[in-house]
């Protein structure tokens, strides 16, 4: 991360095994990109005093395998951190309630789904 005082402005650079460490944003993916924003959330949220944390649709362009990667890791951010924090995540994909469901305790993670919006 690299911050500029002047123009108050933040640039993220990123890298992986196989390229160098100036790496810059526009060349990944769109899954990519929502990875590393997802990282930066969090590693933002670690740093905040706040108690409540609400990420909506942060995996909107990641496949499914990466969706529930990235997204297991914010739980396991929210349950090592609890009962400081509350994170509440808003999301249109159904296979993560079945992810959390299935993988985590009831009394640690409540999963609330809507099925349809009633029109106006």
């Amino acid at each position: 991360m690299l911050v500029n005082h002047e123009t108050r402005s933040v640039r993220l650079v990123t890298s992986d095994e196989s390229q160098s460490a100036n790496a810059q944003t526009k060349t990944l993916s769109g899954g990519e990109k929502s990875a590393v924003q997802l990282a930066f959330l969090i590693a933002l949220a670690k740093q905040s005093v706040s108690p409540l944390h609400i990420f909506d649709e942060v995996d909107v362009f990641m496949d499914e395998g990466s969706r529930i990667k990235n997204l297991d890791l914010l739980l396991k951010f929210g349950l090592m951190s609890k009962p400081d924090k509350q994170i509440f995540l808003i999301t249109p994909h159904s296979e993560i309630c079945q992810f959390i469901r299935e993988n985590y305790d009831a009394k640690d993670v409540c999963v609330q789904t809507v099925s349809k919006v009633a029109p106006t």
